[in-house]
């Protein structure tokens, strides 16, 4: 079966692909599933009282409590003599008692074994029942499994077995009478300073009937735990002896190395007050930073790494300005094996990084460096004339041998350490120290003068310590503090020097600090060192330090041994501790048990509304899993039915809401939301359901109406309405919500046709005719006002000039119109045409008439009756009556088909009434042959030159 997670992730990729699939409806034999619970409730239930179950909802449900199951049979044994049975002659009652039990202790495994109790078939009224044990391994004692039913005689007294609350308080007062005792135990424990670590207890689960039984498992528990804590009493008395006795001897000798360690301390005293007479030596309160390097704690180690593996890298596009090449000969060859020429007078950023890996005498805080990387950044070529060869910078293959600037002011380096992992080591604060050994000065103000300066930075910073017996004094610089000597050091660097250099130094340093540091920079005799060293405390995620020297050049080292002082007197050693340890008090972990009777669950049913996730596809027949599709739909909150407050492994019975009254479908729904079994968790069972749905339809009537006025807005004829047009479309009602989906197609577009403006001697038309208009209906504009109203203007006619005009008279005043064949033509299914743009405003027509333009589409000519004035019904959808002799001055184009239309239009008292019609498709006349197109064009032509000569006051034909 697909898990949950799985299926909202089948859910989610199939959202993507909007495939759509049918669904196919799952049904279940309720009736069947019904009737075999029955049976199978029948056989194995327990009676449940009434008053024992709270209906939290209004709904018709029976639980039915199954005690029969393979952990809870012990319980059966027992209460099957106490339920409500029905009377026979024959009692035969074989019922096997199972109950597993798990218990956890430190040493053993945490399970009780599971046990049976086996009880043989009992007849008449008697039961026996075999003899339990209460080892904690593991027994199985088989019975025959039950079959039938209980039988009793009418005679046998029922009894009442206890209820969940009365088995509830006896389990509860059996823990406590096992925990009393454990808590005494507990009590002693820590009297004695032992710490005890009381864990979950071991839960025992039981039933009813298997209290009894379980009552021994757990006192057994209790005691195991007991004597495991005596025993850590035992053991932690023992051990505070042995410690006692050797402690005794350790605070004789601590006596003993505190005297010896008074007298270390006196000459030490006596000898750091030399220094100060010196001048090497600072109480200077504004100096804080003046520190006895042994007091500094040191956990960053640099040790020589013959053997680490050097990589080159040259940074940021500088492989023309930083070349590997060929080390000039000096006194660096073979100390210094690696060299880079520098091309360029100055390089601004990182331009060069080398990374030592194969470390394996370098660590922080106990913990191996595998790799260091060190980036050089910032060079400045010097120009001083002392500097003559060319700029370059010599590195060795070990990384504490430092490095040589050549013709350079100076230049940056930033180190970086990692861990075993590949981890970027950060270092913590007061932890880390680096000495800036052999820092040489011929005195301020002169131009050599090695100085470091320590660059503060995101992520790391660092400071100067002043250190005792050193020329190096710190100085505040812009980026961080400055290590350099302020007098000449140089002079005394090396053991051999001249009588006039000698009296220079004494001059400076004094003859007693000349003797003692004479040769502080010897390559053989370190032990003078501290003499030109200085000392930065550093922290975070890199260390980074400016070496420079005006003079041009210099050897910068750095290492992260701290000089000790000249004193030379041995510290006494301290005593050792004892070798066993104070004894710290044990803790002991105890975990108690606990009989725990199994617990209620419950069960609910939810109702599911899936219909949008089928409809849009979020939902196929091959996602019908039970477990996830909820997740999809809309739960019905007021239909959930919730069974509660019912034991593990009881059955249940549920009545559906009857979902298709109120308009919905079944899609699938879990087999067990009728009956079923309680679980130890709360059941959530899920019935899908989806909406019904009805095809429906609505119409969209549009009407059209002209008004014909003189200038003074006064009626110069009656308004013609035309037919209306009637549009129809399909839609979808959701028999659930009530809403329509109005997704069908609308009627296709209808057309109101062109009306000629009646004639009214002495007066033109502003607009000859109205129309055509072509309507068509979306769901856009279906709530919008479509109908057509549009007004006609009458002017009075100009009278000519000449009083009496030569009219041309046309050859033949009342040409005979051809009439069609058939009145009634098939005409084709229209198509949407383009909606006409109307004449401009007409003007007097000249004597000698042109003729009026064809309309663009025409197919057939149809006579049809002038408008009189006054009258009304004149409808152009009409169709022509082919017995009728028209002018040509009453020839128009007749409409082209609608789909859907409704003759609505009013007739006067004096015509043929017509038959109101509604139709699906009604076909109305159509133009469209040639010889009527030139029939229609010759009387438009007589109709104006009428008009002109008030040749349109004969009387116009009505309709019969």
């Amino acid at each position: 079966m697909v898990s949950r997670k799985n299926i909202q992730e089948k859910i989610r990729k199939m959202e993507d692909r909007r495939e759509r699939h049918s669904i196919r409806k799952l049904t279940m034999g309720a009736a069947s599933v019904l009737i075999g619970l029955t049976f199978m409730g029948t056989a194995n239930s327990q009676m449940v009282r009434a008053s024992e179950i709270e209906e939290v909802q209004t709904t018709t449900s029976s639980h039915i409590n199954e005690d029969i199951n393979s952990e809870n049979t012990a319980e059966i044994a027992t209460n099957a003599q106490e339920q409500e049975v029905q009377t026979t002659n024959v009692v035969e009652t074989p019922v096997e008692s199972t109950t597993t039990t798990e218990v956890t202790t430190p040493e053993t495994s945490n399970t009780i074994a599971e046990e049976k109790v086996e009880t043989p078939p009992v007849e008449n009224t008697s039961t026996t029942a075999t003899e339990t044990t209460t080892n904690v391994a593991e027994e199985k004692v088989e019975t025959p499994a039950a079959e039938t039913m209980t039988e009793v005689k009418d005679t046998t007294e029922k009894t009442t077995p206890p209820t969940y609350q009365e088995s509830l308080d006896k389990v509860e007062e059996i823990n406590k009478d096992n925990n009393d005792k454990l808590q005494d135990a507990i009590d002693k424990a820590e009297q004695e300073g032992i710490i005890i670590d009381t864990k979950d207890p071991i839960k025992i689960p039981t039933t009813t009937g298997g209290i009894d039984i379980n009552k021994d498992k757990l006192e057994q528990l209790t005691q195991a735990e007991i004597d495991k804590i005596n025993a850590a009493i035992s053991e932690y008395q023992a051990a505070k002896d042995k410690y006692e006795k050797e402690l005794s001897q350790y605070k004789d000798d601590l006596e003993k190395y505190n005297i010896a360690l008074a007298e270390y301390n006196k000459a030490r005293d006596e000898y750091i007050q030399h220094l100060k007479d010196l001048g090497l030596w600072s109480d200077d309160p504004n100096n804080p930073d003046v520190v006895d390097p042994a007091d500094l704690k040191q956990w960053l180690i640099l040790g020589k790494e013959d053997n680490a593996t050097v990589k080159v890298e040259i940074m940021n596009g500088n492989q023309n300005n930083v070349i590997q090449s060929i080390q000039p000969n000096g006194p660096l060859l073979g100390i210094m094996d690696h060299y880079y020429e520098i091309k360029a007078d100055r390089i601004d950023g990182d331009f060069l990084k080398v990374i030592y890996t194969n470390l394996q005498n370098s660590t922080y805080n106990g913990e191996a460096i595998s790799k260091i990387e060190i980036i050089y950044s910032d060079w400045a070529t010097s120009k001083h004339p002392y500097q003559t060869g060319k700029p370059g910078l010599y590195f060795s293959s070990n990384p504490i041998d430092g490095f040589f600037y050549r013709k350079a002011d100076g230049v940056t380096i930033e180190m970086k350490f990692y861990d075993s992992k590949g981890n970027l080591i950060v270092l913590d604060e007061n932890s880390a120290y680096i000495t800036v050994g052999s820092l040489n000065s011929k005195g301020e103000g002169n131009d050599y003068v090695e100085k470091a300066e320590i660059i503060n930075g995101n992520g790391h910073k660092g400071e100067g310590v002043q250190l005792p017996e050193s020329s190096v004094t710190v100085h505040k610089g812009p980026n961080g503090d400055i290590l350099y000597s302020d007098k000449n050091n140089e002079l005394l660097y090396k053991k051999e020097i001249s009588a006039a250099d000698y009296q220079k130094a004494v001059a400076i340093w004094g003859k007693a600090a000349v003797d003692k540091y004479l040769g502080w920079d010897d390559a053989t005799d370190r032990s003078k060192e501290i003499f030109g060293a200085g000392l930065f405390k550093v922290s975070g995620n890199a260390i980074k330090i400016r070496f420079s020297n005006e003079l041009g050049s210099a050897w910068a080292t750095f290492s992260t041994t701290i000089p000790n002082i000249t004193f030379d007197k041995e510290k006494p050693k301290a005593p050792d501790k004892p070798t066993t340890p104070e004894p710290t008090a044990p803790t002991i972990s105890v975990t108690p048990g606990q009989l725990e009777l199994k617990k209620n669950s419950s069960v609910h049913i939810h109702y599911v509304d899936i219909h949008d996730a089928i409809t849009n596809g979020l939902v196929t027949k091959d996602d019908l899993t039970l477990d996830a599709m909820h997740n999809l739909g809309v739960h019905i909150d007021k239909w959930q039915q919730n069974h509660e407050h019912l034991s593990i492994d009881d059955l249940y019975e549920n009545i559906l809401h009857n979902w298709d009254e109120l308009g919905y479908e079944l899609v699938v729904m879990h087999p067990d939301v009728q009956t079923g079994t309680v679980g130890e968790e709360p059941k959530h069972l899920y019935i899908y359901l989806k909406h019904k749905t009805e095809e429906t339809s609505r119409d969209k009537v549009v009407n059209q109406t002209i008004h014909y006025i003189y200038e003074d807005g006064s009626t110069a004829a009656p308004d013609h309405v035309s037919v209306q047009l009637t549009f129809t479309q399909t839609g979808v009602k959701d028999l659930v919500t009530g809403e329509t989906n109005w997704n069908g197609e609308w009627t296709k577009t209808h057309t109101f046709v062109s009306v000629t403006s009646p004639t009214i001697p002495g007066y033109t038309a502003d607009r000859p005719e109205v129309g055509p208009y072509d309507i068509t209906v979306t769901n856009d504009n279906y709530d919008d006002n479509l109908d057509k109203v549009d007004t006609v203007v009458y002017r009075k006619d100009v009278q000519p000039t000449d009083p009496q005009p030569t009219t041309p008279q046309p050859t033949d005043p009342q040409p005979t119109v051809p009439q069609p064949t058939d009145p009634q033509p098939t005409v084709p299914e229209p198509t949407t045409p383009p909606t006409p743009t109307p004449d401009p405003e007409p003007t007097t027509p000249t004597p000698d008439p042109a003729p009026t333009p064809e309309p663009s589409e025409p197919e057939e000519v149809a006579p049809k009756p002038e408008l009189v004035p006054g009258e009304e019904g004149s409808d152009e959808a009409e169709a022509p009556k082919s017995e009728k002799t028209e002018t040509p001055s009453q020839v128009k184009a007749a409409p082209v088909k609608a789909e859907r239309v409704v003759n609505l239009s009013a007739k006067s008292s004096n015509e043929t009434p017509t038959e109101t019609t509604k139709s699906e498709k009604a076909t109305l006349p159509q133009t469209g042959d040639e010889t009527n197109k030139k029939a229609g064009a010759i009387g438009l032509v007589i109709a104006a030159l009428g008009s002109l000569f008030a040749l349109a006051g004969s009387k116009k034909r009505k309709k019969k």
